[in-house]
């Protein structure tokens, strides 16, 4: 790990002024424990906010990072998504430009970013979360960087958050029964007792657990890693994400697919502490927001559908052709309409049981739409198994864009 380099980034597309200094600080602790030098650490702010926020997160952003001698780049997402126009073909370039509800849009392009700059790791936090202050320097990026280096073997390393949960949860909180149904929509597999499992240990219990600055790592716990708070080693550039709008949660498949090779996954205590913007609760569409979750289920189904029984191998180019072929197969499989009518109709009934008008609203919704959920999700697999294919002469083609221009000097 001496030479390799890590890119430290922050999507956003709000205010994220005071997650920038939080987390800036998490590279100054990573620093000052001589466990990374200066030189191998690159600081990425990924922006899709408005002008307002983009020129705070801006003043901010040159602020935090004029004692550090990283390089920096505060990169606007449509300038972002002009150069990759320019040196994609646009049958790929539709699969990854674009700044719609779409994580997986957004982490492939984080991942480009990282081949752009040569870096062998992706430290990601979400733009709402912040480290736990603590008498200890020790931080999440220490963590991750800690793990890496004592194991050759772990591939992901994070942790989960304290504090808020998430939207589609905090009306529910005390509710362990509908928690119980909601969560059983994410994880089919799960029996009840491992559903009780992470709702207890994952939100109930550990968003409560503080930090006490000894660090503790399990590969028990790495279904608790969230992936606004976590790092990746090499898999990103071989295997992206499903691109689909309108879709959340798509970024887990690296913790799905990591599971099922010989790599691990090593999950950390350290938690960040979890807090929504201001009027971000009001101001969300709900409609649009149960649609990526139903979607999202929905993947979720196919890519259980399609690796049930399979071994992926600890080559990644391997595993890039075992994840191709068992999408194609999965999507073309005789009962596989029937599987997503049965988990869109599951959702619809859990979320018409519970007592808030904004899941009733959103079953209704989903109730009038059911065949679009389905046909939406085989023609999004469909393009995934292209961005999958295609995914080496996506790193190849985009390798030599210069983000030059985004850097601080001079700004």
């Amino acid at each position: 790990m001496t030479n390799e380099k890590h890119l430290y980034i922050i999507p956003t597309n709000r205010d994220a002024r005071d997650s920038v200094k939080s987390l800036v600080n998490d590279i100054k602790a990573v620093i000052n424990n001589g466990l990374l030098k200066s030189n191998q650490i690159y600081f990425v702010l990924l922006d899709s906010g408005n002008d307002k926020d983009f020129k705070l997160n801006h003043q901010q952003f040159l602020k935090s990072i004029r004692q550090l001698t990283i390089n920096s780049y505060h990169i606007p997402v449509n300038g972002l998504d002009y150069l990759l126009e320019n040196h994609l073909d646009m049958e790929l370039s539709q699969l990854l430009v674009g700044e719609g509800f779409s994580y997986g849009k957004m982490v492939n392009k984080i991942s480009i970013i990282a081949n752009i700059l040569n870096a062998q790791y992706i430290h990601r936090r979400d733009s709402d979360v912040y480290i736990q202050e603590t008498q200890d320097e020790t931080t999440p990026l220490i963590a991750e960087v800690c793990a890496f280096k004592n194991d050759p073997k772990c591939m992901m390393v994070g942790s989960s958050y304290i504090g808020a949960w998430g939207i589609d949860y905090s009306d529910v909180e005390d509710d362990i029964d509908t928690l119980r149904k909601l969560f059983s929509l994410s994880k089919p597999s799960y029996t009840d007792e491992q559903l009780d499992d992470y709702i207890n240990n994952k939100y109930i219990l550990g968003s409560k657990e503080h930090f006490d600055g000894n660090l503790i790592f399990s590969e028990r716990k790495a279904n608790y890693i969230d992936a606004g708070n976590f790092a990746l080693k090499d898999i990103f550039q071989y295997i992206p994400v499903s691109p689909a709008d309108v879709t959340s949660g798509t970024d887990y498949l690296y913790n799905t697919v990591l599971g099922k090779s010989d790599w691990k996954m090593l999950y950390h205590n350290d938690r960040v502490f979890h807090r929504y913007a201001t009027d971000r609760y009001q101001m969300i569409n709900h409609i649009t927001y149960g649609d990526s979750k139903l979607l999202s289920r929905l993947m979720t189904k196919v890519t259980q559908t399609a690796l049930d029984d399979v071994k992926l191998s600890s080559d990644f180019k391997k595993m890039k052709e075992q994840l191709s072929n068992s999408y194609y197969f999965a999507i073309h499989s005789s009962d596989i309409k029937t599987k997503l009518m049965i988990t869109v109709d599951n959702f619809i009934e859990v979320y018409s049981t519970i007592p808030h008008d904004n899941y009733k609203k959103i079953a209704s919704h989903i109730s009038k739409n059911k065949k679009y959920y389905v046909d939406k999700t085989l023609n999004d697999v469909s393009k995934f198994i292209l961005l999958i294919d295609k995914w080496e002469s996506v790193m190849k083609q985009t390798r030599n864009i210069s983000i030059s221009k985004f850097t601080e000097v001079g700004d």
